[in-house]
């Protein structure tokens, strides 16, 4: 655990564009903290799904279709990669919400941990999407950051009974975890 959040936290010996993405929840906290860091930009964009977008999707997709955009908008501008903190916890949340989907092998295999976002309709480049916590437990990442003197700011939306992977994690996680020992 310890190696493989060094071998993450050792790329800051180079230069490199850091881009946060941040979530209205925590964007005062962040916002505050990049601030006194002094060292990554923020960027900020504001942008709400369309009505209709969220009556065919549901308002979660619709975001996060939104979202997604606004990410590779983004990443194609600097020329980078995305990369992103999903850790082990999101990735079991993930597989279990496809099965229940009934998802086939593709949807089960949930996220990749390096994939390519292909060209879309107006031709934009393709980004590279890295997730390299995926083998973290969202536990070991909590008390990495603490034992680092940084605080874990959680989603109060996480608390919401609406979500299907909220109770997931609540409710069918843990069980599993027990089952298995």
């Amino acid at each position: 655990m310890r190696s493989r959040l060094g071998l993450i936290l050792r790329f800051k010996q180079f230069t490199f564009t850091m881009v946060c993405s941040l979530l209205p929840i925590s964007l005062r906290t962040t916002a505050g903290a990049s601030a006194r860091l002094g060292r990554f930009p923020l960027v900020v964009k504001h942008a709400r799904p369309s009505e209709e977008a969220c009556r065919e999707l549901g308002v979660e997709a619709a975001a996060r279709n939104i979202r997604w955009g606004l990410l590779m908008e983004l990443a194609r501008a600097q020329g980078a990669a995305l990369v992103l903190a999903h850790h082990l916890d999101d990735q079991v949340e993930t597989a279990l919400l496809q099965w229940m989907r009934g998802a086939g092998l593709e949807g089960l295999s949930a996220m990749p941990v390096l994939h390519s976002v292909g060209h879309d309709a107006d031709q934009a480049e393709a980004v590279w999407v890295w997730r390299p916590l995926l083998d973290v437990s969202k536990e070991a990442l909590r008390d990495w950051a603490v034992s680092m003197g940084l605080r874990w700011v959680e989603d109060p939306t996480n608390l919401s009974d609406r979500h299907d992977r909220n109770r997931l994690r609540r409710d069918v996680i843990p069980i599993l975890k027990e089952m298995r020992g």
